[in-house]
């Protein structure tokens, strides 16, 4: 390698380096990026490696053309942003800009994908034999838009968690199903949930009710003096039990140094009874599947 190792990997740290602006994308310089909305849509062939595999070059070529640059073409039609649609073997991530394309416009595009990969089962005998099923996901939260990589002069791309958690999302698709985030069917509108059914949950802790306990009991004087033992300091039943009567008893002159220390617990305040909760364990759905329609 002819460049210094630490001057490569250097250059471009130094560009990063307090490189989060608010800009438009397009304006963007190398190694700084912005912080934006969007809606996340990949679809993904299954098995069409497998499928391949036995076919020549010409099969995989025509099918790999075809299935990329319709998806890609139906994905803008419906608001995907023309810079920002990445092909990532057999499988496209389109974005929509969430402060500029109705979120429901991004479920037709799944569901047009969709039918565009199983129609082209009819374009030739070779494709015929292949199933054409796909996996749709859709999600929504904030991407940072970045100019990064040595050409990232003219190359703009989306990074993120949030493209991490969308793509992690597809192992949980079956063949010909679509499926959508949370945070992504809470920005549809009520009446176009109707396309979703729920899918997988998980399981949350919430309190159901909450019972006080009982308030504990403050000591009196006359627990205290039912609780004297006979002798030193006792106090002869005959006599009055008030408390002016038990400190005059207790004085240094009978013998006693001083008035015990637990009356002092008298004047304390009592803790606040710990309230004893009660919870359920319900199911918090996490995703939603497409109601599709067919799946041949």
């Amino acid at each position: 390698m002819g460049k210094n190792l630490f001057d490569v990997i250097n250059k471009y740290y130094k560009e990063a380096v307090g490189g989060m602006v608010q800009k438009a994308p397009s304006t963007l310089n190398r190694g700084e990026g912005t912080e934006l909305d969007y809606y996340i849509f990949k679809i993904d062939l299954v098995g069409s490696t497998r499928f391949t595999l036995t076919k020549t070059h010409q099969t995989y070529l025509k099918l790999a053309h075809t299935f990329l640059s319709s998806v890609d073409e139906i994905a803008r039609e419906f608001g995907a942003e023309d810079n920002q649609v990445e092909y990532v073997g057999d499988s496209i991530v389109a974005y929509f800009r969430a402060s500029e394309v109705p979120p429901f416009e991004v479920i037709k595009a799944a569901y047009w994908c969709r039918e565009a990969a199983l129609e082209m089962k009819n374009l030739d005998s070779t494709l015929n034999k292949y199933h054409f099923l796909t996996k749709s996901i859709i999600h929504s939260g904030k991407l940072i838009m970045a100019k990064i990589g040595p050409r990232g002069d003219s190359l703009t791309t989306a990074i993120g968690p949030e493209l991490h958690k969308a793509c992690k999302m597809e192992s949980k698709v079956l063949p010909g199903q679509g499926l959508v985030s949370k945070e992504f069917r809470d920005t549809l509108q009520l009446k176009q949930r109707i396309v979703l059914t729920p899918n997988n949950y998980k399981e949350i802790k919430v309190l159901k009710e909450s019972h006080p306990a009982p308030p504990l009991p403050r000591p009196t004087l006359a627990d205290y003096l039912a609780s004297k033992p006979a002798g030193i300091g006792a106090i002869p039943p005959s006599q009055p039990r008030t408390l002016a009567d038990f400190e005059n008893y207790l004085r240094p002159s009978k013998g006693i140094g001083a008035i015990p220390g637990s009356l002092a617990s008298f004047d304390k305040p009592i803790e606040a009874p710990i309230p004893r909760l009660i919870y359920e364990t319900k199911k918090e759905f996490v995703d939603y599947s497409i109601k599709m329609g067919h799946n041949t």
